[in-house]
């Protein structure tokens, strides 16, 4: 696959290898082969656990022997999605990608450079002829769906001074704390009966913002999900429909961009369902066209071959969809500190006699957090649903006290004749759990400009990742300074 303008520098190489291997969450197994093969070709020790984490060292030079051990870690899998109208097979094709207007984004799909840009730095990091101290490339699995790797890895594998996690998406920023959180996965029960002579039509909201629920919550404030109900609550009101299947929504941690549903209704009703579709759109569309400026409906005839809701199973899902809470539950006194407490309508999706719906909450504080989840657990009780809370991720908690963090601001300080802002984000990072199992471990968060992440707009930019990388380079220079 050749790119035009593709970045000859060792970081993108690294990246572009990376994408070509698939790397979707909960299929990690060939990308961690492929880097043991990367450490083997490398010359450098490179270790597998059990839960599919790599690790490849390089020893401190021999001038450094003193100097903090440093942990540069990233993890392998990357989040599939792709647009409507993209053919791509990630089990077995490579990323396709193009650079426009100096960013790098991949074609119809998300790109992965979360978080394989991160991984492409430590790799090429451990090639540099500089002298460093002992570095570690820590590649951890399926942080997207669980923190899987990170839960499973060893204390004895965080057995370091100081760890750069390179998994944050805004240059300029050192992140040194983030929210912890879980992700619901409930049912509701529903009935449906028998009906026929009906004309079906296929409902698409499609072209929202969507993005990570975690670092864009604050600023894409509708969900497609809640919009769908929305709309075919506004048109039963008008014409006389029934519901066949409602779904939006792929992943935990995205905000779903997309729904569709399929109604049914009788022939001479057509009209004015039409009629309906029409008019309550462009009520919508007063509502939301100025925070989602490329949202639009779509509606096809189709076929209708099996059994539509109950009206009362209908008003029940819409009803759950609208009163579910979504979006920021609470922010800190202090607004520029952001938000203190989230959750994400992530997936809503029925099949024969139930509805899947899947929640991500996020908090940095955990009373504040438990405050949402019985809120969650409330609603979804008042129409019978049951489920659980799984892949529980601890917040990192900021420290007064951080060497790397003051190292960081120096260099970048030295770097770009300005402060570095220091901030934690709403967002999950497996420094959480790291911190659980070495509370001595040194830890910062750092990234180059990306956006839509968690999209099939993902995208990166280059001059960005340079600027990073070079930031990461120099840091390794000041910390050997420690030795």
């Amino acid at each position: 696959m050749e790119i035009a303008n593709y970045p000859d520098h060792p970081v993108f190489q690294h990246f572009y290898d990376l994408n070509q291997v698939p790397r979707c969450s909960d299929h990690v197994e060939a990308i961690g082969e492929a880097l043991m093969h990367k450490a083997d070709a490398m010359g450098l020790s490179a270790e597998k656990d059990a839960a599919g984490n790599v690790r490849i060292v390089r020893l401190a030079d021999p001038a450094y022997a003193n100097a903090p051990r440093v942990i540069i870690q990233g993890h392998m899998d990357m989040v599939c999605v792709q647009s409507k109208e993209s053919k791509h097979d990630f089990t077995c094709e490579p990323i396709e990608m193009e650079v426009r207007d100096g960013w790098l984004r991949a074609k119809g799909t998300t790109l992965g450079a979360d978080d394989g840009i991160g991984l492409a730095m430590g790799l090429a990091l451990l090639e540099e002829v500089m002298p460093l101290p002992e570095v570690q490339v820590l590649a951890t699995t399926n942080e997207e769906t669980g923190m899987d790797g990170a839960l499973g890895i060893s204390p004895e594998w965080l057995d370091a001074d100081m760890l750069v996690n390179i998994d944050s998406e805004e240059e300029g920023f050192v992140t040194c704390g983030c929210a912890g959180g879980a992700t619901g996965e409930f049912k509701m029960p529903l009935e449906r009966e028998m009906a026929s002579g009906l004309s079906g039509l296929a409902l698409t909201v499609t072209g929202m913002r969507g993005g990570h629920s975690g670092t864009s919550i604050l600023s894409v404030p509708h969900n497609a999900a809640k919009v769908m109900a929305e709309w075919i609550r506004a048109i039963s009101h008008r014409a006389s429909i029934r519901l066949f299947s409602f779904h939006s929504g792929e992943k935990h941690n995205a905000i779903p961009n997309e729904a569709q549903a399929v109604i049914g209704f009788a022939a001479e009703e057509r009209e004015a369902v039409i009629a309906a579709l029409d008019a309550t759109w462009e009520e919508i569309l007063g509502r939301i066209l100025k925070q989602e400026p490329d949202v639009s409906k779509q509606q096809d005839d189709v076929a209708l071959n099996d059994a539509p809701l109950t009206d009362a199973s209908m008003k029940a899902l819409l009803s759950l969809v609208e009163l579910m809470p979504h979006g920021v539950y609470k922010m800190h006194e202090d607004e520029e500190k952001g938000v203190v407490a989230s959750d994400n309508l992530a997936i809503v999706s029925t099949q024969d006699a139930f509805a899947d719906i899947m929640v991500s909450v996020r908090s940095s504080d955990p009373a504040v957090g438990a405050e949402l989840e019985s809120k969650i657990a409330q609603v979804l009780a008042t129409f019978e649903g049951t489920g659980e809370y799984v892949d529980r991720y601890p917040a990192w908690a900021l420290v007064e006290d951080s060497p790397l963090r003051e190292l960081l601001k120096d260099v970048y300080r030295d770097q770009y004749g300005e402060e570095v802002v220091v901030k934690d984000i709403h967002a999950g990072l497996e420094c959480g759990m790291f911190a659980e199992k070495n509370p001595r471990l040194d830890m910062i968060s750092i990234g180059p400009d990306m956006e839509g992440v968690h999209t099939a707009a993902e995208r990166l930019n280059i001059d960005s990742t340079l600027r990073t990388y070079e930031l990461l380079k120099k840091l390794m220079e000041r910390v050997a300074t420690k030795a």
